[in-house]
């Protein structure tokens, strides 16, 4: 809604005006959002898209300084490559497990965008043979099995009332045996498809990122195991797996290095 749009620039403004920065040193406005996003139009396909004006000029109107609008994953990304990375790798798959399924995909140091700026939508491929509607509208998608929606419906399923992904986290690190278990599953299935794009890719690093990377061993153990039973054993041996170290603030850093790159044209 409007006032929704409101509440987020007020919250920038009010952000802006608390940092102490004079604000004819700031070079741009980077914003991450979850959802189908094109850097290049300023658009988001899933919010405010009632609007004529984009969502980036909309904001550059407002705060007088240029708007870079981008997907959260690929932001997520480009903060673990600039921060969390050594430097050397170049070629890189960040998973964005949350209560959604995305990758970034990162190809001789650059965000790989695809052709309309939507790549990455690893969550909804067509990946399972089962009749669950996935968010996109489509039946089988991976989201519909590992994502943190989905682990969600399952313990619902089991206890007959909703509880959140972090929460379901947290009962698992507190040995609740349902949790584990639900966990260990999607850490299985989630594996076997990252097996699927470590032998497309050939990745130098396959950063595990979001929500669900907080369940630690109890993801990371099946997922690892999966994707050595599943991956070409030359092709997995030279990929190094790790589990992000960063919080969520990687995605506000992502997308304030990205309007940086865009502005000084790095």
């Amino acid at each position: 809604t409007d006032e929704c749009l409101e509440t987020i620039c007020s919250t920038i403004e009010n952000f802006l005006a608390g940092s102490g920065i004079d604000r004819t040193k700031l070079l741009g406005i980077g914003v991450c959002m979850a959802g189908r996003v094109n850097p290049k139009t300023g658009r988001s396909y899933k919010y405010f898209t009632h609007k004529e004006q984009s969502l980036s000029e909309i904001m550059e109107k407002r705060f007088g300084h240029r708007v870079l609008i981008e997907n959260d994953t690929r932001a997520r990304c480009y903060g673990e490559y600039v921060k969390g990375c050594t430097g050397q790798e170049k070629n890189i798959i960040y998973l964005n497990l949350g209560r959604g399924v995305a990758i970034g995909i990162i190809i001789d140091g650059k965000l790989y965008y695809g052709r309309s700026g939507f790549a990455g939508e690893f969550g909804h491929t067509p990946y399972f043979d089962n009749e669950i509607i996935c968010d996109c509208g489509k039946k089988g998608c991976l989201e519909t099995e590992v994502s943190g929606i989905a682990i969600e419906n399952k313990m619902m399923f089991q206890k007959q009332h909703k509880i959140h992904i972090n929460d379901i986290i947290g009962a698992a690190r507190n040995d609740d045996t349902l949790s584990i278990e639900l966990i260990e599953e999607a850490g299985e299935k989630i594996g076997k498809s990252i097996a699927f794009l470590i032998n497309i890719f050939n990745p130098e690093q396959v950063i595990i990122g979001g929500s669900l990377a907080n369940a630690g061993d109890y993801l990371m153990l099946p997922l690892k195991s999966a994707v050595n039973k599943y991956s070409l054993r030359l092709v997995y041996n030279d990929t190094l797996f790790r589990a992000t170290t960063l919080d969520d603030s990687i995605g506000s850093l992502g997308a304030a290095m990205l309007i940086r790159n865009q502005i000084i044209s790095l």
